[in-house]
This record gives C-alpha cells, structure tokens and sequence, in this order.
C-alpha cells in the first residue's frame, strides 16, 4: 500500500524494469505519477535513463514506478541521495547520472532560457504546432475525465506506432 503524500511531502521514487523487475533509476518528485509521465515525454533527453525508458517504449513497455519512501520538502536532497547510495551499495545497475540532490546545478535564467527553447522547437512548423495544440486538448479531457476506454485504446495504439509523437499515451 503507497503512503499519501501531503503538498509538504516529497516522493523518492524508483522506475522499475518491467521485464526483469531491476531498479533503473531513483529520482524525486512532488507528484510520482506525474513525473511518469514526464519521463516519457521527454525522450529527447541525451541520457542514459531516457535511451532505457525509449529501449522500452519501441517494445510498447513502460518502467513501473514504486515510491520508496516520503519525507518533508526541506529533506528531499538527503533522502534522494541516500537511495541513490543505498541502491548502488547493494549493486542497483542504476543509470542515474548524478548521486541525487539538487546536482547538476542549474540556475534559475538557465533553465528559463532553455524552456523558451524548447517551446520555439515544439511549434516550429505548421504541423508541430497542431499536434501540440491537440495534445493539449486531449491532455484536458483526459484530466476532466471526457475520454472514453476506446479513445484511451486508440490513443495507446497511436503511442506504440509513434512513440516520438505520443509516447506519454502509453500508459493511460
């Protein structure tokens, strides 16, 4: 049973191999689930998490996610870095990059500046510019809960064939 994380509360999660059931990689985040999906979004990303986690999607996988432990937004960094630790101490193939916490460091107008980026790359073309639109909407209806299981199925079939462009349907 997974513990309830309160808005002060920070998840140290692990994503699992869904084959060999092997931790992979040991990260942080407000909302786990959440984060899933992020990490499948972001399959752009140079490194060695994201060229496991694309490995899985062209199987039509996905890692699994299991909290490993909670504590207080102020303890996070401590906490990552010591499931980091622990899980390489007992031989975890991990492909996490950094020992955890808040490294690489990254400032502020740094990462501004990289999101504008990003953003200029999302709609650089007519059609680029439409699938992030109906992404977006879908992602709406997909919150409010207006999709139905067909959809949803139809949506997990367009993200096996072209996980490129829709890999974060995979796990609805």
């Amino acid at each position: 049973m997974e513990a309830i994380v309160t808005e002060k509360q920070v998840s140290i999660y692990a994503l699992i191999d869904p084959v060999s059931g092997e931790v992979r990689y040991i990260g942080k985040a407000n909302d786990a689930q959440k984060r899933l999906k992020g990490h499948l979004r972001e399959a752009r990303h140079k490194t060695p998490v994201y060229f496991w986690i694309g490995s899985l999607r062209k199987k039509g996988l996905v890692p699994e996610l299991k909290v490993i432990a909670t504590c207080e937004h102020s303890e996070w960094e401590e906490a990552e870095r010591k499931a980091i630790a622990e899980g390489r101490s007992k031989g975890m193939r991990l492909l996490n990059v950094v020992d955890g916490g808040d490294e690489p460091y990254c400032p502020t107008h740094v990462r501004r500046e990289n999101g504008k980026k990003a953003a200029k790359t999302r709609v650089n073309t007519p059609q680029k510019a439409r699938i992030y639109r109906i992404k977006r909407e879908l992602g709406s209806l997909l919150k409010r809960g207006y999709v139905s299981e067909e959809t949803k199925a139809k949506l997990r079939y367009a993200a096996w064939k072209r996980p490129d462009l829709f890999g974060e349907y995979l796990s609805l």
